[in-house]
């Protein structure tokens, strides 16, 4: 059975690259303007095709308008041309036992802003538009239309979400561009080393960033103080030298410490009452497993302290709160053979299954290992998990790109991107060919990435970084059909060539706390460039919410935030956020003025909300 699918994408996927099947988005006839123009709207699920290329299709539920018909007939004799008509049958086959979209009206979807004279109907199955006209009841299709991707670039199921949204909410919105551009580059300071990574981090507990740039010969810390960014380095006395780092209150004194990684060694600097960093005990740790990966907090379920979690080449290992040195268990690999895995790499830690407890998911090149938690600070033995990172360099994100309140995975390497879109019950399902112009507008030699909201419209947006490129950012439209924000593109609107050559890393954050998210760029010789974003009032409005580093949580919980959509006061979620004491917030972009409800729920605790009104201004609110 498996194969046999496999056959049928292979036959697809030939026949739609022999036809130029990109299209730029189509600001004239948008998803809100097909639903508005449609006088029937149904998902219907197909039959089995018959020898005579007729197929009966069972109508599931009709979205708008009226109709008695239990089915519907498509014969697909009609089609344009006998390639037409294969390519035609691998969509209907690759969308069994799912629903695909069906859609009748006079669209005037033809450039001239008229009505068509005449009803046709679009069929989306499969991620791919079909055109149909009717004939005596029964529905002709006659080409796989690549124009209409332009006007929905996306998954069909991500579609008939999105109908469902914008025939409920009274103000529906679909950005057919970003909206937002950046100031011209500042260069902010010359990093000498490798810079592996550049990062915001909440190092005073009072909702403002600094700037956190990891190098192997010295790490720095930026402050923007109203006009630009300041180098603290030397001020907050801070001396590591990292290829990995991370922030948490590891000796629970209320202060965000960071826990190093030279690429030999692990350092501890503790943060002192004045904010200075003092080098801490070098046996802080009894040393298990091999070269780290990734470093991280997690909530062990003390009071005080959070534990700490490693990911190195020989597995994950959990320390556990208490006096140094800390002790460490290596995580049960589950038996599982990660040999087909290929190289390894970082992890990620989030509550990857929506039960509010931060799972592990450890990354290789060809698979992964998800180590799920069964209470606070405790996990499961590991199961295989479908998410990859690639070959090489990789770097991975967590973000909720179609507002289903459950964290995705995005994934960038040197062999290219992958979105990977949590199903729920452990499944994750690659879908970057079904989300938009990051399908074949984002380049391969990834080496870094970042979810975000540039233009604070509440919908998660991707920042790639490349080798040999300048950075791209994806804007979201929504329900994770992504488009290239050409405003915000370096190269497009040259501004900072050099940065066509590759960067070492960058980031996307809010540095002068105005509400917009902010770029660091760091070249490949140590430059480092900030583009503020340019802000209105209107468009930097935004709920930046915290965990307090001494709070009700030491490690990640997932924060969502609420809106009420349409008459009933029926509420629909924006996104899901993972939100760490210090290093990660939930940053809930609006589109204007109102109120909107945040939702967490505490480990091992029950699910708790808060009401906040939002008006001209920025708001930072802190879980308590």
């Amino acid at each position: 059975m498996k194969n046999s699918k496999m056959v049928i994408r292979f036959l697809i996927l030939i026949f739609l690259t022999s036809m130029v099947v990109h299209a730029l988005i189509n600001p004239g006839f948008t998803p809100i303007n097909l639903v508005e123009q449609s006088a029937l709207i149904q998902t219907i699920e197909f039959g089995t095709i018959g020898k005579d290329q007729k197929v009966v299709c069972k109508i599931i539920k009709t979205l708008k308008g009226k109709s008695k018909a239990k089915e519907l007939t498509i014969d697909l004799n009609k089609a344009s041309s006998p390639s037409q008509a294969k390519g035609m049958v691998g969509l209907i086959k690759e969308s069994k036992k799912t629903l695909a979209a069906f859609l009748v009206g006079k669209f005037n979807d033809n450039d001239s802003g008229e009505e068509a004279p005449k009803a046709k109907a679009f069929l989306h199955v499969s991620g791919k538009w079909i055109i149909l006209n009717e004939n005596k009841g029964i529905w002709e299709p006659t080409v796989i239309s690549t124009k209409m991707q332009g006007t929905w670039a996306g998954g069909t199921d991500m579609l008939i979400k999105a109908i469902d949204y914008i025939l409920k909410d009274a103000d529906p919105t679909m950005p057919v561009n970003v909206g937002v551009s950046w100031e011209d580059p500042v260069l902010v300071s010359t990093v000498k080393g490798v810079v592996s990574s550049v990062r915001p981090v909440d190092l005073d507990g009072k909702g403002k960033s600094h700037l956190f740039i990891m190098s192997t010969l010295g790490d720095k810390l930026f402050l923007h103080d109203g006009s630009k960014l300041v180098d603290v380095t030397f001020k907050r006395t801070l001396t590591s030298k990292s290829t990995i780092a991370a922030w948490l209150d590891l000796n629970g004194d209320g202060k965000l410490d960071l826990v190093s990684y030279d690429g030999k060694s692990y350092s501890f600097y503790s943060q002192k009452a004045d904010g200075s960093f003092e080098k801490g005990n070098s046996s802080f740790l009894k040393i298990l497993g091999g070269i780290c990966q990734g470093i991280f907090a997690i909530d062990a379920g003390a009071k005080d302290k959070p534990g700490l979690l490693l990911a190195t080449d020989k597995g994950v290992v959990s320390y556990k709160p208490g006096t140094f040195p800390l002790q460490g268990a290596l995580l049960d690999g589950g038996g599982v053979d990660i040999k087909k895995f290929g190289n390894i790499g970082t992890c990620l830690v989030a509550d990857l299954d929506g039960d509010h407890l931060a799972d592990v998911l450890q990354l290789f090149e060809n698979g992964s290992l998800l180590y799920k938690a069964n209470k606070v600070g405790a996990f499961e033995k590991a199961i295989a998990c479908s998410i990859n990172l690639g070959k090489k360099i990789s770097k991975a994100t967590v973000g909720d790109f179609d507002g289903d309140g459950l964290l995705d995975v995005f994934t960038t390497a040197e062999d290219g991107n992958q979105i990977w879109h949590n199903r729920g019950n452990n499944i994750f399902e690659g879908t970057l060919h079904v989300s938009g112009e990051i399908e074949y507008i984002a380049k391969a030699e990834g080496v870094d990435a970042m979810v975000c909201d540039v233009n604070n419209d509440g919908k998660q947006d991707i920042m790639i970084s490349y080798d040999g490129y300048s950075p791209q950012i994806f804007f979201n439209r929504g329900f994770r059909s992504f488009g290239h924000a050409h405003m915000l593109d370096l190269t497009e609107k040259s501004l900072l060539a050099e940065s066509s050559n590759g960067q070492q890393t960058c980031c996307v954050a809010d540095f002068n706390n105005d509400g917009a998210q902010d770029l660091i760029v760091v070249l490949k010789n140590g430059e480092v460039h900030f583009f503020m974003r340019e802000s209105e009032e209107e468009d930097s409005l935004v709920i930046k919410v915290n965990l307090p580093v001494k709070g009700p949580a030491l490690g990640p919980i997932t924060v969502t935030g609420w809106v009420e959509s349409g008459d009933d006061s029926e509420l629909r979620c924006l996104g899901a956020w993972n939100v760490t004491p210090g290093s990660s917030k939930a940053y809930v972009g609006l589109p204007e003025a109102g109120s909107c409800i945040i939702k967490w729920c505490l480990p091992g605790g029950k699910m708790q909300s808060k009401e906040v009104e939002i008006e001209d201004a920025p708001i930072n609110i802190f879980i308590k």
